[in-house]
C-alpha cells in the first residue's frame, strides 16, 4: 500500500511538472489588428506571450504592460510607444510625430527593424539589457537614441542620421555601440556622459557636429575600429577621464589625422590610428518611407493635399 502511495505521489508530481512546462504557452496566440481598430484594446485583451500583428494602416500610440511580441505589417504609429513590461519584442513598425517615439522603462526588450521619424526624441531607454538592432532613426528634433542610468544595453546596426543629436548615453555602464551608421546629426554622433566600460566599435561616424564627445568623467571606455570622417570635431573631450582608443593594435580611422598618433587630450590618445577607413560592412537599405497617404488610398481621395510626406533619402551598402 505504501508503495502505491509513493507511486501516486510521483505521478502527481510529474503531472504538475508537465503542467508547469506547458502553462506559459497555453495563452500564446496571434491577435490581428486591422486599420480602424485599436492596438491598445488588443494589448488589453491579450495574455502574456501572445503575438500581436498590426496590419497596414495608421494607428494611435500605445503602452505595453505585459510580455508580448508585436510585429507590424506596413503599420504606421502616430504617437509614442511606452514599454513597461520586461522581455517585449517589437519589429517592423514606423513611428512618427511623438514627444518620444519609444520609451523603454523595463529590461530585456528587443526593438528590431523599426523606423522612428519626426519625433522630438526618438528612443529613450531607462532599463537594462535591451537590444536595439537594425532600426532607422532620422529627422528627430533632439535625441535619436537616449540611454539613461542603465547597463548592458546593446545598440547594433542602426542607421541614425539627420537628427539633432545621435546617441546620447549618460550614467551608462557595460553597454555596446556597434556597427551603426551615424551621420549628419547636428550636435554630435555619440556622446558619453559619466559613462564607464562602454564599447564603441565598428561604427561609421560622418559629418556630425562632434563625431564622439566624452565628458563628465567618462572613463575606461573602449573605442576602436570606428571611422570618424568629416565631422566638425572628429573627437572632443571635456573633463573626461582616461579612455582606451584601440584594441590589439587596432585604432580608429580619423580623416584629420596626419601623424603617427591621434591626440585628443593628454588622457585620450589613439596610438594606432588606421591609415585608411575600416571596411565596415553595413548595409543601408534603399527604401522610401511614405507615411501619408495611407497604403491603398488613391491620390484623388486625399482631402489634405498640403499634408507633408515623410521620406527618407536613398542610401547604400558600404562594401
Amino acid at each position: 500500500m505504501a508503495g502505491k502511495l509513493i507511486n501516486m505521489k510521483k505521478i502527481a508530481l510529474l503531472a504538475c511538472t508537465v503542467l508547469l512546462l506547458i502553462l506559459p504557452y497555453t495563452h500564446s496566440k496571434e491577435i490581428f489588428v486591422e486599420n480602424g481598430q485599436s492596438i491598445q484594446d488588443a494589448i488589453n485583451a491579450s495574455m502574456p506571450e501572445d503575438k500581436i500583428v498590426i496590419l497596414s494602416g495608421v494607428y494611435k500610440g500605445f503602452r505595453i504592460d505585459k510580455t508580448l511580441y508585436i510585429e507590424g505589417k506596413d503599420a504606421i504609429i502616430e504617437g509614442g510607444l511606452e514599454i513597461l513590461a520586461n522581455n517585449v519584442t517589437i519589429e517592423n513598425l514606423v513611428i512618427k510625430d511623438a514627444l518620444y517615439g519609444m520609451e523603454i522603462k523595463s529590461s530585456g526588450n528587443a526593438i528590431r527593424n523599426c523606423t522612428i521619424v519626426n519625433c522630438s526624441n526618438g528612443l529613450h531607454i531607462e532599463g537594462n539589457e535591451n537590444e536595439i538592432v537594425g532600426n532607422k532613426l532620422f529627422k528627430n528634433r533632439y535625441y535619436a537614441i537616449w540611454v539613461d542610468y542603465c547597463y548592458n544595453n546593446k545598440i547594433i546596426s542602426n542607421q541614425i542620421y539627420e537628427n539633432g543629436n545621435g546617441i546620447y548615453a549618460q550614467h551608462a555602464t557595460n553597454c555596446l555601440i556597434d556597427q551603426n551608421v551615424i551621420e549628419n546629426n547636428e550636435a554630435f554622433g555619440i556622446r558619453l556622459q559619466s559613462c564607464a566600460n562602454v564599447v564603441v566599435k565598428n561604427n561609421d561616424i560622418r559629418n556630425n557636429g562632434k563625431g564622439i564627445y566624452l565628458c563628465c568623467r567618462s572613463e575606461n571606455n573602449l573605442i576602436y575600429q570606428n571611422n570618424f570622417i568629416g565631422n566638425k570635431y572628429n573627437a572632443y573631450c571635456s573633463n573626461a577621464g582616461g579612455n582606451i582608443w584601440g584594441y590589439n593594435g587596432k585604432g580608429n580611422y580619423w580623416s584629420d589625422c596626419f601623424g603617427k598618433i591621434y591626440e585628443i587630450d593628454e588622457k585620450n590618445i589613439d596610438e594606432h590610428p588606421a591609415k585608411k577607413p575600416w571596411n565596415i560592412n553595413i548595409c543601408r537599405e534603399n527604401k522610401i518611407y511614405i507615411t501619408y497617404p495611407v497604403n491603398g488610398l488613391s491620390l484623388i481621395h486625399i482631402s489634405e493635399p498640403t499634408r507633408p510626406l515623410y521620406i527618407s533619402y536613398a542610401v547604400f551598402c558600404l562594401k
